[in-house]
């Protein structure tokens, strides 16, 4: 079943994990801290590392 996710609180540094979400799976709820949000089926990267995940550098 997919439901509905609340991100818990203090993924930041070390504890940062990266989140995927499928295609027809709501988007997680909260503050994502350093974690990036990556939508599978357009691409996007959402959170506030993604500039630098995303860079072609």
């Amino acid at each position: 079943m997919r439901k509905d996710f609340e991100i818990p609180a203090g993924l930041t540094g070390a504890h940062a994990v990266v989140f995927l979400v499928e295609p027809l799976v709501p988007f997680p709820r909260g503050d994502a801290g350093h974690s990036p949000i990556l939508d599978v089926e357009s691409g996007a990267c959402i959170g506030a590392i993604c500039r630098m995940l995303m860079s072609e550098e």
